[in-house]
Formats: C-alpha cells, sequence, structure tokens
C-alpha cells in the first residue's frame, strides 16, 4: 500500500510502521524476561500462556496450511523444516534461509 500510493519512500515508511512496534515491544519484554525469570507469578504465567500460543500457532498453521503446500514438494520441504527443527534443534533460520533457496531457485 505504501509502495502505491508513495513509492520506495512509501513502501519503506509502510515497512517500519509494520515492524518498528513488534521490535521495540520485543525488546521491552526481553529485557523484562531476563529481569523477571526467576520469579514465581512470572513463572506460574508463563506456563500458562504457553499453552495458548502453540494452540493459536498450531491453528494459523493449520488455515495457511492448505494455501501455502500446492505440490507434494512443499509438504516435503515443510517436513524436513520440521524434522530439523524437533529432532535436529537447529535454529529456525536455518530452514528459513534453506526454505529461501529452494524458492529462489524455482525448486519449490
Amino acid at each position: 500500500a505504501g509502495y502505491r500510493q508513495h513509492g520506495v519512500a512509501g513502501a519503506l515508511c509502510a515497512t517500519g510502521a509494520l515492524f518498528v512496534p513488534a521490535m521495540l515491544a520485543m525488546t521491552v519484554l526481553s529485557q523484562g524476561y531476563a529481569r523477571f525469570r526467576n520469579n514465581s507469578r512470572f513463572k506460574d504465567f508463563l506456563a500458562g500462556v504457553t499453552p495458548a500460543v502453540t494452540g493459536l500457532v498450531a491453528a494459523a498453521a493449520v488455515l495457511l496450511g492448505p494455501s501455502a503446500l500446492h505440490a507434494p514438494a512443499d509438504a516435503c520441504v515443510t517436513l524436513l523444516a520440521l524434522l530439523f527443527l524437533v529432532r535436529f534443534n537447529v535454529h529456525p533460520v536455518v530452514p528459513l534461509v534453506g526454505g529461501a533457496l529452494l524458492g529462489a531457485l524455482g525448486w519449490v
């Protein structure tokens, strides 16, 4: 929308408006986490919120999955990424970069 209205400057402004608030919130929250991580009330809160967040992420995956998986290769790459994340505990950037490379090469 920003690009359509004001070209590259509008696109940069719209992108900044989209990402900066979340980045600031995560910066503040991560510093708060370091400060309160040993607090028993904070641990109880996280223990209650974690299943809800997991459910929301799973629901989003179920809703968005069919529109993202167009071919068997797409499903294979998705399952392979999940395997690397869960079984081998790789950093999430690894499957993201791998998927990006496969997409850039036109393989998925």
